[in-house]
C-alpha cells in the first residue's frame, strides 16, 4: 500500500512536468516546421533591371560595324553615326541606371530603330548586317519595355497610396503596357514603342504623386527616413 501511493505521486509529478512543458514543445515543432517552409520558398528579388547598361552595349556594337562601301552616299559610317548619335541622346535621358527623366528618349529610340529598318532594306546591308542590325533592334526595343516596367513595378508597389482614381489610372497604364508587349511579340517595333511611351507617362505622373506623399514638406528627403534618423 506503501509503495502504491508513491507510485501514484511519482506518476502525479510525471504528469505534471508533461502538462508544464509539452506546451512549449508543439510551439517548438511548429516553429520549425514554419523555419522549414520558409527556407523552402525562393527569395524574392527585386525585378528591377538595368536599361542604360542594355543601352550602353547596343552604342558599342553599332560601333564596330566595319566600312562596307565607298562609293555610295551617305557613306556607312555616317549612317551608323546618325542611329549612334539618336542612341547618345537617349542614355543623356537617364536619371539613373533604371529610370529616365523625360518621354522624349522614347523618340530617340523610335527614330534610331526606324534608321536601322531603313538600312536593312539595303543589299550590302542585308548581306553583311542583318543579323547584327536585328539582334541591336530588338535589343532596343527591350531597353523601353524594361525602362517603362521598372517605374510600373514602382508604381504597384505604392498602389496603397493611391486614390481610386489613381488607382485606375494604374491600371490603365498596365493595359497599356501590357498591349505594348503584344506588338513587340508581333515584332510591331513602332506600336510597341508607342505604348510603352504611353504607359511610362501615365507612370510617370503616379510616381510623382508617390514622392510627393512620402515628402509632404518636399524637403527632398523622405519624411519616413527623416523619422528613422
Amino acid at each position: 500500500m506503501r509503495y502504491l501511493k508513491k507510485f501514484i505521486s511519482l506518476l502525479i509529478v510525471v504528469l505534471f512536468i508533461i502538462n508544464l512543458f509539452f506546451p512549449y514543445f508543439v510551439k517548438s515543432d511548429n516553429l520549425s516546421l514554419s523555419n522549414a517552409s520558409v527556407f523552402q520558398t525562393p527569395q524574392n528579388f527585386s525585378q528591377i533591371q538595368n536599361p542604360r547598361e542594355l543601352l550602353k552595349l547596343q552604342i558599342q556594337k553599332i560601333s564596330t560595324l566595319p566600312e562596307l562601301f565607298f562609293d555610295i552616299k551617305p557613306s556607312t559610317e555616317d549612317k551608323v553615326k546618325k542611329i549612334s548619335i539618336y542612341l547618345s541622346k537617349a542614355i543623356n535621358y537617364f536619371d539613373s541606371d533604371t529610370t529616365i527623366s523625360n518621354s522624349d528618349f522614347f523618340d530617340c529610340i523610335e527614330n534610331a530603330v526606324r534608321k536601322i529598318e531603313f538600312y536593312q532594306k539595303h543589299s550590302n546591308f542585308k548581306k553583311h548586317y542583318d543579323s547584327a542590325l536585328e539582334e541591336i533592334k530588338l535589343n532596343l526595343i527591350s531597353v523601353t519595355r524594361i525602362v517603362t516596367e521598372n517605374l510600373k513595378i514602382v508604381c504597384e508597389d505604392n498602389q496603397v497610396l493611391f486614390t481610386q482614381k489613381q488607382k485606375k489610372e494604374l491600371l490603365k497604364a498596365i493595359e497599356e503596357f501590357r498591349k505594348g508587349t503584344e506588338f513587340e511579340g508581333k515584332k510591331n517595333n513602332e506600336q510597341a514603342i508607342h505604348f510603352y511611351r504611353k504607359a511610362w507617362e501615365r507612370l510617370k505622373e503616379l510616381n510623382i504623386a508617390i514622392l510627393k506623399l512620402q515628402d509632404k514638406d518636399d524637403d527632398k528627403c523622405p519624411d519616413f527616413f527623416r523619422r528613422k534618423v
